[in-house]
């Protein structure tokens, strides 16, 4: 349950700055405008194309400091954003007792926030073309988290790809990448013949099952479907990732369902790749397996041995059938649940002289924690908390550094790619990852990613569960869509410098305990075409 906060003072420095206009719910989708009182910011500009993306973005991202100023949040099981929340907020709400007779708020310290916003000419990064990209996940109707079962027809094998809602969404983004992948994928068979005669696995379906680290048994994707998926991204302007079954290649036993071991039986995946390449579908690139590393894997624990074993496997598999193509698709991994860098090197070891065959390193993150309210019940302080926004940075900089490492040792340049981030992981989070609140996050997010040698960024989900960008229910887009296509239209592949130093001034009393920049501020030169 979402509602306006009765801070009579708050809510005055809002129709000061903004006389007649009406406030915004953060579920609601909605924007408002923001003045800059209070805050001096000088810019050097490098062009007509770079002042387009730095003003709409930091107006996108000073609408969302200030909106967030004027509510809290009541969700069953919640605890409501108290006064610290507005504590938090840089330059926040003004002047004199006289005009707050009530409400948390009414007790902050009067302070004063001067910003100043440097942007350089130097590039620090550059990312893909495409570097906003979307997922569709494998999750029947029946994953429930936390009691909560959010994910109804969203999966890839069972979604109307035929809704007009979902067919505008997906070609108003484009161009766009579509990442087909998730905690199943590792579970799925393809219902295709082999070129050698040998007939086509049994088609089962996802069910549920009691001893399964997933919950889920079986999974099958046919060419029927395959076509189809295929078909919708040609038919609206999306390229496809798609990641292949890894851990179902080996061998299990009932007495520890994440062990994984004997040689790997890629033959359906082989067959598969056979079809593909045969039906000439432009795939962008081939993931292989999903959060299945030795020691933080979700579904399995593959050793480090047998993934490599896969990855070269299907690396020759790849090289073989698109030898005669002009653009071959992507060999992209390991797609870890977190980032780990002694098990990435003790890959990067593994594959010695075949090292070069990967072509993007992934991983997965989830900044903001479970989904659970009782597990993690200062979700809003994930979320608003410059200091916890910085954490990002003790991931992306090991990121960095690690490719940074190989390329240092002579191999080729690789690409480095956050591959599903969803904000909370187990579905996400009602009212915070698919409503208006989300969006301090996730802008923040693509900034930083962009910002630390990230060519591309997929976000969980296009559709499913609670972090969706589409309700699946009414197909209408959530409030991060917008913000996804903002940064697909305006911002381009060039990064450059953006500092921004802060002075406050806070009262003696409650002073706020974050040390992070509350003014989060990216600077791109923008796309050529947007402004032609």
């Amino acid at each position: 349950k979402l509602r306006s906060h009765r801070a009579t003072c708050g809510m005055q420095a809002f129709r000061n700055a903004h006389e007649g206009t009406p406030l915004i719910n953060p579920a609601s989708g909605g924007s408002s405008s923001s003045s800059s009182s209070g805050r001096r910011r000088s810019s050097r500009t490098v062009g007509t194309r770079l002042l387009w993306s730095f003003v709409v973005l930091s107006i996108a991202m000073t609408t969302l400091l200030t909106t967030a100023l004027v509510y809290r949040i009541d969700a069953p099981g919640e605890q409501p954003m108290m006064a610290s929340l507005f504590e938090m907020m840089n330059g926040a709400l003004v002047e004199g007792e006289d005009s707050c007779p009530e409400g948390p708020a009414c007790k902050l310290p009067r302070r004063k926030a001067i910003s100043t916003v440097i942007v350089g000419e130097r590039m620090i990064s550059t990312t893909n073309e495409n570097f906003v990209c979307v997922t569709m996940d494998w999750w029947p109707k029946e994953k429930c988290d936390y009691g909560h079962c959010p994910w109804h027809n969203s999966s890839m094998l069972s979604i109307n790809l035929d809704h007009p809602l979902l067919r505008s969404a997906v070609s108003t983004m484009a161009p766009v990448v579509l990442r087909l992948g998730g905690s199943l994928t590792d579970h799925i068979i393809y219902e295709v013949p082999s070129t050698s005669g040998k007939p086509a696995p049994p088609c089962k379906p996802i069910r549920p099952s009691k001893t399964d680290p997933l919950g889920f048994e079986g999974g099958c994707l046919t060419m029927a479907r395959w076509d189809k998926l295929n078909k919708f991204c040609k038919d609206l302007g999306c390229q496809i990732v798609f990641d292949l079954n890894l851990a179902g290649g080996y061998e299990t036993k009932e007495s520890d369902p994440w062990w994984r071991g004997g040689s790997w039986k890629g033959s359906n995946v082989k067959a598969f790749l056979e079809y593909t390449r045969a039906s000439e579908y432009p795939i962008l690139g081939f993931e292989l397996g999903n959060e299945v590393d030795v020691r933080h894997g979700v579904g399995a624990h593959v050793p480090t041995k047998k993934v490599v074993s896969a990855f070269v496997k299907v690396s020759k598999t790849i090289k073989d059938l698109w030898s005669t193509a002009q653009v071959k698709p992507l060999l992209i991994g390991p797609d870890s649940s977190v980032f780990d860098m002694e098990w990435y090197l003790e890959m990067a070891v593994e594959l010695g002289h075949h090292l070069p065959m990967v072509d993007v390193w992934t991983y997965h993150i989830y900044s903001l924690g479970p989904g659970s309210p009782l597990l993690n019940p200062n979700m809003t302080d994930h979320m608003l908390n410059a200091t916890k926004l910085d954490s990002l940075h003790v991931t992306v900089d090991k990121t960095r550094e690690f490719v940074q490492t190989l390329e240092d040792g002579g191999n080729k340049k690789f690409q480095l790619w956050c591959g599903e981030a969803g904000g909370a992981y187990n579905s996400g989070r009602n009212l915070y990852t698919n409503s208006f609140i989300s969006g301090f996050w996730f802008l923040d997010q693509l900034g930083t990613m962009a910002a630390t040698s990230h060519q591309m960024y997929c976000r969980q989900t296009l559709v499913g569960g609670f972090y969706g960008m589409i309700n699946i229910t009414t197909m209408h887009v959530n409030p991060d869509y917008y913000t996804a296509l903002l940064w697909t239209r305006l911002m381009g592949r060039k990064v450059l410098t953006a500092t921004v130093n802060e002075t406050r001034y806070y009262g003696e009393k409650d002073a706020p305990e974050y040390v992070g920049k509350m003014l989060r501020v990216y600077a791109h030169c923008t796309h050529r075409w947007f402004l032609n």
